[in-house]
């Protein structure tokens, strides 16, 4: 076990400082309000407008930033120690709604406005009325973003530099709401260090190591976490002579972060796996089940707007992934099924209509694609066939999934 030594930072008594009024002249990058670390600040009343410059503007595609200012207020501070920080927003009534981004500030505000830098860390999710609205950055929270609809109130701690300088922006994306607490905290060294996930995959019949083409990516962010690799089956590149090699993997990923795996190989099921990396090293063993009529494969990753049959950003990773799998077979035929979680609020019959048109938007991406239309079924079960009934959200975010059967 390697032993990791932490540095304390000095914890100041919370002290308090009284913002001025909502001021215009703070609704832009570059005339921030500067905080101190540890000591709150209170915005005595919600921010009204964009300020002189709206800096966001043009961005439809990406969730997890926004599409433009609306009510929004600058800060600016700076890291005094190397660790990691953490902060809280809590606003007057919970019924106002914060959104956040958050920057390393590189240069001018020029480097910032239309997204030329993009943030580090943002946070869009509906605003919950059980813990008052409260957002932030939150140990014990391993997303980089939180894109539009119900989610993580926080996102994960960010590892800082002594004399960084980080500039945050709040939205309240209503009007006439009320004001805020806010407070940056230090919470520590070397919180979330770097570990290795290595695995193999294997033959889920027999056991035997396989060569696949694996995928590994960062949640939040789609970011590669290693160059994917390849499936010599399916004419991809080559590998070493020695099978135990070509079927093992390895990469290194922060802890507490939450990344996607993905193992595709002609004659077998495409596989998925969710997880959240441990705080140590963590070894894998991948099972892959042969590609039979009946086969079916469930995939959580692709992910629809709230209450629509338009994808998120996100789930095109998911998508390219059965395209390729429909590309390296050409002879399966497949049907599939789209479900929704069970809504007391809504109807059966809409839930129903929603799951079918969303397996038709998944239908449609194929056959966009070159994937022949009379190769694909589409169905749909609505909220009727739950994988669990648990009221914790990410439990039961695994009841809105994609399923797709082998029909040959």
């Amino acid at each position: 076990m390697i032993k990791t030594v932490s540095i304390g930072l000095l914890l100041l008594l919370p002290l308090i400082t009284h913002g001025q009024v909502g001021l215009p002249a703070h609704g832009d990058c570059f005339n921030p309000i500067d905080l101190e670390p540890n000591r709150e600040f209170i915005h005595v009343k919600s921010p009204v407008g964009p300020g002189n410059i709206q800096e966001f503007t043009g961005n439809h595609d990406l969730l997890h930033l926004f599409p433009a200012e609306i009510n929004t207020v600058w800060y600016r501070f700076r890291a005094p120690a190397t660790g990691t920080i953490a902060f809280e927003v809590t606003p007057f009534s919970a019924r106002d709604d914060y959104d956040w981004m958050l920057f390393l500030q590189q240069g001018a505000c020029d480097s910032i406005a239309g997204y030329g830098i993009r943030p580090l860390r943002t946070n869009r999710a509906r605003n919950d009325l059980e813990i008052g609205g409260s957002t932030g950055l939150q140990a014990g929270y391993d997303n980089l973003h939180a894109p539009p609809g119900p989610g993580k109130s926080y996102s994960k701690p960010l590892e800082v530099k002594r004399g960084e300088t980080y500039l945050l922006v709040l939205d309240n994306i209503y009007p006439n709401g009320k004001g805020h607490r806010i407070m940056i905290r230090y919470i520590g060294a070397n919180t979330y260090r770097s570990v290795t996930i290595a695995g193999t995959i294997i033959d889920k019949t027999t056991g035997e190591p396989l060569s696949a083409r694996i995928y590994a990516m960062e949640d939040s962010t789609g970011r590669l976490l290693m160059e994917p690799t390849a499936d010599p089956e399916a004419g991809t590149d080559s590998y070493a002579a020695d099978s135990s090699a070509r079927a093992a993997f390895s990469f290194t990923v922060a802890s507490h972060t939450s990344f996607h795996l993905a193992a595709l190989k002609k004659g077998y099921l495409l596989t998925t796996l969710n997880l959240t990396a441990d705080v140590a090293d963590t070894s894998l063993v991948i099972s892959m089940e042969p590609a039979v009529r009946g086969g079916k494969m469930i995939l959580f990753n692709i992910r629809f707007l709230p209450n629509k049959a338009e994808f998120q950003p996100d789930a095109r990773p998911e998508l390219q992934r059965l395209l390729e799998f429909m590309q390296q077979s050409p002879e399966k035929s497949i049907r599939i099924t789209g479900h929704t979680n069970s809504n007391v609020f809504t109807s059966k019959s809409w839930l129903l209509d929603l799951s079918v048109y969303r397996a038709a938007a998944v239908r449609d991406f194929l056959t966009e694609n070159g994937v022949a239309s009379q190769r694909i079924r589409i169905g749909g079960a609505g909220g009727s066939r739950p994988l669990n009934h648990s009221n914790d959200l990410k439990e039961a975010m695994k009841n809105l999934r994609v399923e797709i059967e082998l029909l040959n």
